[in-house]
C-alpha cells in the first residue's frame, strides 16, 4: 500500500510539472505587429514650409524597445492605393498588422528667454521647443479603439553671444532642428506608453 501511494504521488507531481510547463509555453505572448500611418499635423506651423511627420520617429522608438514588431513602411506602402490612404484599418489589414497607430501633432511652440546674468558685454539666450503629440491605437481585426496616448516633447538650446556680434535670431540656432528634437522626445515617450498599453490588452 505504501509503495502504491508513493508512486501515485510521484505521478501526480510529474503530471503537475508537465502541465505547468505547458501552460507557461502557451502563455508566451508573441510581440504585437503594429503599423504606424503618417501623422497628421494640426500645428499649422510652417517654418521652412516643410511638413512634419513624426511617424518615422515613432517607428524607430518602438523598434528600439524590442517589445513590438513594427512593420516597416517600405513593406506595405507600395500595396496601398489612393482610395486606402486615409483608411487606417485597410492599411493595417494590407500590412498584416494587429494594431494600427494613427498619430497627430497637436502643436509646436518655441519661446526665447534672455538671461540678464550673462558675462560682461555678452547676451545669454535660451530657446525652448515644445510639442504635444497624440496617438490612437486601433485593433485592426475588429476596428476596436484601444486607447489614446499623449506625450509632450521638449528640447532646449542655450547660447551666449557678444553684443558686437549683433542680435540673435531663432533661425541662427536652427529652429527646425530644435523642433525635431522635441518630436523625438515625444516619440520616445509615446513608444513607452504604447508598449505598456499593448501588454495590458487582449487582442
Amino acid at each position: 500500500m505504501f509503495i502504491v501511494i508513493v508512486f501515485t504521488v510521484t505521478e501526480i507531481f510529474i503530471s503537475g510539472c508537465s502541465m505547468n510547463k505547458e501552460i507557461q509555453q502557451n502563455s508566451v505572448i508573441e510581440p504585437k505587429r503594429v503599423v504606424v500611418v503618417e501623422f497628421s499635423d494640426a500645428s499649422q506651423y510652417s517654418y521652412g514650409k516643410i511638413p512634419y511627420d513624426a511617424s518615422e520617429l515613432l517607428e524607430q522608438a518602438l523598434t528600439k524597445t524590442g517589445q513590438i514588431t513594427v512593420i516597416p513602411r517600405k513593406d506595405w506602402q507600395a500595396n496601398i492605393d489612393e482610395t486606402m490612404r486615409d483608411d487606417a484599418i485597410s492599411i493595417g489589414k494590407v500590412a498584416g498588422a494587429d494594431v494600427v497607430i494613427i498619430g497627430k501633432i497637436m502643436d509646436f511652440y518655441v519661446d526665447h528667454d534672455h538671461n540678464p546674468e550673462a558675462p560682461l558685454l555678452s547676451q545669454r539666450h535660451e530657446y525652448n521647443a515644445i510639442t504635444h503629440v497624440k496617438a490612437d491605437l486601433i485593433e485592426v481585426a475588429i476596428a476596436r479603439h484601444l486607447s489614446t496616448e499623449l506625450a509632450t516633447g521638449t528640447a532646449e538650446k542655450r547660447t551666449t553671444r557678444f553684443f558686437r556680434e549683433g542680435p540673435i535670431s531663432v533661425d541662427a540656432i536652427h529652429e527646425r532642428s530644435l523642433l525635431n528634437e522635441a518630436l523625438q522626445d515625444a516619440a520616445r515617450q509615446l513608444a513607452q506608453h504604447i508598449v505598456k498599453q499593448l501588454h495590458t490588452q487582449s487582442l
